[in-house]
């Protein structure tokens, strides 16, 4: 959960009063409603669409974050490409690449943890200040394939 309300204020930061943004599955208290001492933060809706009517009003902007395969250890680890290469005992990255890449629309395995920090910061950005109850899928094309 990133949550710009604590610096507002602050140059360069956000001039936004609020912003509020989730990655999903880090931040399940958010679904659950029990972030902010039990309010009705978000839910998402059967479009694919955020609701957070009564955090907008507060002037919190709600948005999500969905992205494919990063190239981090979550994903980088002989368990996970043994997925996608069983018939291998000591499967590789290499092994393992076209598996992954099979996901994507775009002909690649995985993005880079800037491709999802740099998509973050545009959201909590002045540039996106008017963005909110988004999905915003930095996902090489996974959602439409």
């Amino acid at each position: 959960m990133l949550c710009t309300e604590a610096v507002q204020g602050r140059p360069g930061l956000c001039s936004w009063r609020r912003a509020a943004l989730s990655v999903p599955g880090l931040v399940t208290d958010l679904w659950l409603g029990r972030w902010r001492g039990g309010s009705d933060v978000a839910s998402l809706g059967g479009d694919g669409f955020i609701r957070g009517k009564s955090q907008v009003r507060r002037l919190i902007r709600v948005n999500t974050l969905h992205p494919t395969n990063v190239d981090t250890v979550m994903i980088q680890n002989e368990s996970t490409w043994r997925l996608f290469r069983p018939d291998l005992e000591h499967p590789t990255r290499d092994d393992a690449y076209e598996g992954l890449a099979s996901v994507n629309t775009l002909p690649l395995a995985w993005i880079e943890p800037a491709d999802v920090s740099n998509a973050l910061l545009w959201l909590v950005s002045d540039e996106a200040r008017y963005v909110t109850g988004i999905a915003l899928p930095v996902d090489a094309g996974l959602a439409i394939r």
